[in-house]
C-alpha cells in the first residue's frame, strides 16, 4: 500500500513496498514534476533538498522578471506539496478566473498597488465580495513569498483596502432545530446522529465525516478533532477521490467536550455502524469512521447533501446548507449566554474576533439581554444570579433542541 510522507518542506515521498527502491521522491516546480527512486527515505530527503536549493537559486530570481501568470504558476507548483488540495484548487480558480485575464501579461517587477486596485475595481461588478477578498489574499500571499525571499522590497497587495465581506449563511432557531431533529428521529433517518452531533459540537462537515472512533475519548466525554476528509474533485490516490488531512490551523486541532446526551448518541451510532458492517460483509472497507458510508468508506458529500435537503423539505424548514448546522450551533450557544471565547474554542476559530465577526447578527440580541440584566441588577438589592452555560454544562442545551 502506498504511503506518502510530507513535512519540513522536503516535498513528498511515497513508500512502494515490494520494490528494490521502495521510496519515490517527487517535487513540483516550473510547471513540471521531478521524481526519483531511492532505497532509503534518508536518501530521498537529501535528494529533494538538493533539488529545492537548485530550483530556488534560479527559478525564484527569474520569477520577479517574468510575467505574472508564469510567476504565479511557479509559486503554485513550488507550494503544491505544502497546501491542502482544496486550498490549491481555490487559489488556482482565483488565478485563472480573475488575476491572469487582467494582470497575467504584466511583469511581476512592474506591478504596483495601483495595478492591483485597478484589477479589483474592474472585477467588482461581476465578482462577489468573497472572490474579491480571495484575489487580494492570493496576491498578498504571492508577493509576501517574494518579500521573504528578499526578491522585492515591499508587498504591493498589502496596501489595498480589504474588501468588505459578510458571510452569507442561515441558521435554525431553537424551535426549528427541535423540529428538524424530531423529523429525522420519526423517519428513522440513519443520519440522525450525524445531524445531532453537527449541532451539538459545531464541527465542520469534513471533520465529522473524517471522525474516527479512535478520536472519541469516552473517559472524558470528548471528541478529539485531529483530521478531516476532503473530496477535492479529482482522484488524489489510486482508486479513491477522497483524502484524509490534518486541519489547517492549530486551533482547529481541538478537544470538544460533549454532554451526556451527545455521548449517548455516539453509543447508538456505534451500534448502527456495527450492524452496517455486518450487512456489508466482505464489501466493507475499514476506515474506523464514526459516520461511514454503507461500505465503510467516507460518505460522499453529494449523497449527504441530497438526504439533508430532502429532510428539510419534509420538515418544512428553510433550505439551508449542511455547513449552516455549524452556524446553528454557534448561534444557539451565544443566544443562551455561553461565553464567546468558549464558542470560539469549540468551533476551532483562530481567535475570538473571528467568532464575533462571523456571528455579529447575534450581538444585538446579546446587547438587548445585557440591557435587561443590568436594569434588573440595579433594581434588586441582592446579587443577580448567573445562568450562563460553559463548555461542560451542555445537558440543558441539548435537551432544549432535542426533547426526545
Amino acid at each position: 500500500m502506498t504511503q506518502r510522507y510530507r513535512g519540513h518542506g522536503e516535498g513528498s515521498i511515497s513508500e512502494r513496498p515490494n520494490r528494490s527502491k521502495k521510496y519515490l521522491a517527487q517535487i513540483y516546480a516550473r510547471g513540471k514534476r521531478f521524481s526519483k527512486s531511492f532505497q532509503t527515505r534518508t536518501e530521498a530527503i537529501a535528494w529533494l533538498r538538493t533539488i529545492q536549493q537548485q530550483l530556488r537559486g534560479t527559478t525564484y530570481s527569474e520569477l520577479v522578471f517574468s510575467h505574472l501568470d508564469n510567476g504565479l504558476a511557479i509559486w503554485m507548483n513550488s507550494n503544491r506539496s505544502h497546501w491542502h488540495d482544496k486550498t490549491y484548487q481555490s487559489y488556482q480558480r482565483i488565478i485563472n478566473q480573475f488575476i491572469n485575464p487582467n494582470l497575467g501579461n504584466k511583469r511581476v517587477v512592474d506591478i504596483h498597488p495601483a495595478d492591483i486596485q485597478q484589477l479589483i475595481d474592474d472585477i467588482r461588478i461581476t465578482a462577489s465580495d468573497r472572490n474579491m477578498l480571495f484575489v487580494k489574499q492570493v496576491l498578498s500571499s504571492f508577493f509576501g513569498f517574494l518579500l521573504k525571499q528578499g526578491l522585492i522590497t515591499f508587498n504591493p497587495a498589502k496596501t489595498i483596502a480589504r474588501s468588505k465581506y459578510e458571510p452569507n449563511f442561515q441558521y435554525l432557531n431553537s424551535e426549528q432545530t427541535s423540529a428538524f431533529l424530531a423529523t429525522a428521529k420519526n423517519l428513522s433517518d440513519p443520519l440522525v446522529d450525524f445531524y445531532f452531533l453537527a449541532i451539538s459540537t459545531g464541527m465542520r462537515e469534513g471533520e465529522l465525516l473524517g471522525l474516527r472512533w479512535s478520536n472519541i475519548d469516552w473517559a472524558s466525554n470528548s471528541i478529539l478533532v485531529r483530521e478531516q476528509v476532503q473530496w477535492p474533485g479529482k482522484k488524489i490516490t489510486q482508486g479513491s477521490a477522497f483524502v484524509f488531512q490534518s486541519p489547517k490551523t492549530k486551533q482547529s486541532r481541538r478537544r470538544i467536550i460533549l454532554g451526556p446526551l451527545s455521548m449517548e448518541r455516539l453509543r447508538q451510532q456505534q451500534q448502527r455502524v456495527t450492524l452496517t458492517h455486518q450487512f456489508a460483509g466482505s464489501r466493507w472497507q475499514e476506515f474506523n469512521l464514526v459516520f461511514p458510508s454503507a461500505l465503510g468508506t467516507p460518505m460522499e458529500p453529494t449523497n449527504l447533501i441530497r438526504r439533508f435537503k430532502k429532510l428539510l423539505k419534509i420538515a418544512e424548514l428553510p433550505d439551508i446548507r449542511i455547513h449552516d448546522l455549524r452556524h446553528t450551533s454557534a448561534t444557539l450557544l451565544l443566544l443562551r449566554g455561553v461565553n464567546p471565547k468558549v464558542v470560539c474554542e469549540r468551533l476551532g476559530h483562530v481567535d475570538i474576533s473571528t467568532t464575533l465577526q462571523i456571528y455579529s447578527h447575534v450581538l444585538p440580541s446579546l446587547q438587548a439581554n445585557a440591557a435587561i440584566l443590568i436594569d434588573d441588577q440595579l433594581e434588586k438589592t441582592s446579587e443577580f444570579p448567573t445562568k450562563s452555560l460553559d463548555a461542560g454544562e451542555l445537558t440543558d442545551f441539548e435537551r432544549g433542541i432535542y426533547p426526545g
